[in-house]
């Protein structure tokens, strides 16, 4: 594994992630500053989302930020999902773009950027994201000695495409959001429109419930799909309508779930769910 003595200590400025065609994420601007740990966000929460990342509240720059930290990913992990689906077209080193839940959320985010960019969005639709950043060797082995598994296991030649330093742990920079989890009477409303404002620029969450909101913004998008995006190109009609209500179904299961106050539905009638054989 090569040395690393600062985070990026490169002479230009890392790619906008990731390098497949569609919405890219910029680098974080203070890439080589230095990251006060201060308390883990995610320990009560349970789910996928947390056997892929884990979630801090940190200081960078004498801001407050909150830092979710991915795991190294195999797209092999998840082979049941898209083998059927994509041909040998697709080495695995194109399909972690599509998978990895590092570029699930660079994907989210660069898409949300580009339509307040182009003014198709004006309204707040999710809290803030700063960018993305590779975690040095000493923040690597604090996370280490703070029992987080990054799962370096999955590291691979093999499906991890060329970025810098493939063993770099990846990060992405969010506003740290005080107030708690889950949906509520008072943000449900908001939060449902939120959620179809994304659906309308092509972005489809893929889990919606009531912990992945805060302040009634979702705030995890780690199995989101994105248009362009190679497992929603391949779907018929009929499967691409029933795919782009999932995360419709998921809310109004979540405000179910919750038991919360309110007459707010997403749907009236439901569309039959694409036939897959399972779901990332």
């Amino acid at each position: 594994m090569p040395k690393r003595a600062s985070r990026m200590l490169m002479a230009t400025q890392p790619p906008a992630l990731p390098t497949c065609p569609g919405p890219k994420l910029a680098p974080f601007q203070g890439q080589n500053a230095k990251i006060k740990w201060i308390e883990r966000l995610d320990l009560d929460r349970d789910g996928e989302s947390s056997t892929q990342a884990c979630v801090y509240k940190v200081e960078i720059g004498s801001k407050i930020y909150a830092l979710k930290i991915f795991k190294f990913f195999d797209p092999n992990s998840v082979r049941y999902y898209w083998e059927d689906e994509l041909d040998d077209s697709f080495p695995l080193n194109e399909i972690i773009f599509y998978t990895d839940p590092f570029f699930a959320e660079c994907r989210a985010y660069g898409r949300i950027k580009e339509a307040r960019v182009t003014k198709r969005v004006r309204e707040k639709l999710v809290v803030p994201c700063h960018g993305y950043l590779f975690l040095n060797k000493k923040d690597e082995m604090w996370l280490k000695r703070d029992g987080v598994d990054l799962g370096s296991k999955h590291l691979s030649k093999e499906y991890h495409p060329t970025l810098v330093d493939p063993t770099l742990v990846r990060a992405i920079v969010k506003d740290f959001e005080p107030r708690p989890s889950g949906l509520t009477s008072k943000n449900v409303r908001q939060a449902l429109r939120r959620v179809k404002r994304l659906n309308e620029i092509g972005i489809y969450n893929g889990d919606v419930r009531g912990d992945n909101f805060r302040g009634g913004y979702l705030v995890d998008f780690g199995t989101a799909q994105t248009e362009p995006h190679c497992l929603l190109d391949i779907l018929d009609e009929d499967d691409l309508g029933a795919k782009k209500e999932e995360d419709m179904v998921m809310f109004d299961e979540a405000v179910i779930e919750d038991e919360v106050k309110t007459r707010a539905r997403a749907l009236v009638h439901r569309r039959r769910q694409p036939s897959r054989k399972g779901k990332r």
